[in-house]
């Protein structure tokens, strides 16, 4: 698996992970928010930011709107969970850079 992004410091992964694990209410009831493992909360998380997606046989690039950011996941096993991370990767180098602002 690789990665790489334009952020000036290379990410936390294992801090990625672990903040990636949110809540949300649904229909009033508090349920996970998981983007790293639910198809759904991924492409959400991805359209709110409006990150696009290239898909290419085992993984993806997701970029930012500006094409500041880029990142690429490869997962030969699992192109779906290399989607997911990407957009994962892309919406925290987002915020990293916006926090820079």
């Amino acid at each position: 698996m690789t990665n790489s992004t334009t952020a000036a410091q290379p990410l936390d992964l294992d801090k990625l992970e672990a903040l990636a694990l949110a809540y949300t209410y649904e229909n009033g009831d508090l349920v996970p928010w998981v983007p790293l493992d639910d198809d759904g909360d991924a492409l959400r998380l991805a359209v709110k930011l409006s990150i696009t997606l290239q898909n290419y046989g085992c993984g993806c690039i997701a970029v930012s709107i500006d094409g500041d950011v880029r990142c690429d996941e490869m997962n030969a096993d699992d192109p779906y969970a290399a989607t997911r991370r990407a957009i994962v990767l892309a919406a925290a180098s987002i915020g990293e850079a916006q926090c820079r602002m």
